[in-house]
């Protein structure tokens, strides 16, 4: 069995040491051997800081030795540390910790928590055909009880980020319910949007669901001037 210290920037700055412990292992509903090997180090009160609600920001983690050698070349692959490359699966779930938009998923993660829906990428970034003028386009889905204000625009952008050497662009969109009419800009985003953090699924099954009406035709794509517009047909 393989055993990682896996280390946050708590860590680093200067947290109290691991106190061993090595409980049993229980299989947890037949779960794959590989996912059935996890398991959360909890740590004892004494590395805790008994004034903060906060645990000490350091676990132990135990997988099976084929996971910890894949989570090894992966994190070795990109030139970061087996710390970083678990934070960034942990932190964004459901995002591959390998592409280049960790840092932005990361910062919506951190910016809604259990409110943000998913992040997408579309438009010339997303379909790999980008000017030299081009930016990347997101769009930060967010649940319906987000209020989708300046606000949320003027705190995201107090921190602009880049992402390949070009600026960032967030917009801030509910997810449509199924059924809804269809707009223009959720046609495009069916048709070449990439779902970078979509941890239950609701991005995808939305956007399968606009595309089949899109190819049954109750929507169709249009040009004018060379820019795409959407026009509804019957």
């Amino acid at each position: 069995m393989a055993e990682e210290e896996v280390r946050t920037p708590a860590t680093d700055a200067g947290a109290p040491s691991l106190v061993p412990s090595h409980p049993p292992h229980q299989p947890r509903n037949g779960l794959a051997p590989a996912i059935d090997w996890y398991y959360y180090h909890l740590m004892s009160d004494t590395d805790r800081d008994p004034s903060s609600d906060l645990p000490s920001g350091r676990f132990l983690l135990r997988l099976d030795p084929k996971l910890h050698a894949w989570l090894r070349d992966e994190s070795a692959r990109l030139e970061i540390s087996l710390n970083e490359y678990c934070s960034r699966v942990l932190a964004a779930p459901g995002s591959p910790a390998n592409l280049p938009a960790a840092e932005v998923i990361l910062r919506a993660v951190d910016s809604f928590a259990d409110r943000l829906v998913g992040v997408i990428a579309h438009g010339s970034w997303a379909r790999g055909d980008l000017a030299d003028s081009s930016d990347v386009d997101l769009l930060i889905v967010v649940s319906d009880e987000v209020p989708l204000t300046r606000d949320l625009y003027r705190d995201w952008d107090q921190e602009p980020l880049r992402l390949d050497s070009r600026s960032v662009e967030a917009h801030f969109v509910h997810l449509p319910a199924a059924g809804d009419p269809i707009s223009g800009s959720w046609a495009e985003v069916a048709l070449d949007g990439i779902a970078l953090l979509d941890p239950d699924l609701l991005i995808r099954r939305r956007l399968i669901e606009i595309r089949q009406r899109v190819a049954a035709g109750e929507v169709v794509r249009r040009t004018a001037g060379g820019q795409p517009y959407w026009v509804g047909v019957g």
